[in-house]
């Protein structure tokens, strides 16, 4: 957990002193220009759980949240429930808040998806199984064009 209660400071602090693969929270990156820009650079992922920051008051509603300009800056961040039981949420409801409250689109869930397959902790030949049964099954599954 950093860049939750603790500003930007605390996840530079993670990235340089503990050398993380990724950052669980990391919601006030968006304070430092020059970490955003690191972030986006290095593609060290950021667990984003949009509901838990909402009821913790990271932020104060949802659309203060930053993780779609995040997306748009290509950080890797990824979609996560915290703790499901404190928060009352899943990591269902964490997409339906998304599309709900962010206007997320059909592309936006696809990349928060393969970002989280990308920097999960599977082998690269696992990665790439499920990256392809994943792109596979999306497209399969799109609603027919009009």
């Amino acid at each position: 957990h950093a860049g939750e209660v603790a500003g930007p400071e605390s996840v530079w602090s993670v990235i340089n002193d503990l050398e993380v693969e990724r950052v669980g929270h990391g919601v006030r990156s968006s304070e430092d220009p020059n970490l955003v820009a690191h972030l986006a650079e290095t593609k060290i992922p950021l667990e984003m759980c949009p509901i838990s920051n909402l009821k913790t008051g990271v932020v104060s509603s949802l659309s203060d949240h930053p993780i779609m300009k995040f997306l748009e800056q290509d950080i890797m961040v990824t979609i996560n429930s915290d703790d499901p039981t404190l928060f009352n949420t899943s990591l269902t409801q964490e997409f339906i808040v998304l599309i709900d409250e962010l206007d997320v689109s059909l592309d936006d869930f696809k990349k928060l998806t393969l970002n989280a397959i990308e920097s999960s902790f599977m082998t690269d030949d696992e990665k790439k199984k499920f990256l392809l049964e994943f792109e596979t099954e999306f497209e399969n599954d799109l609603p027919p064009e009009n």
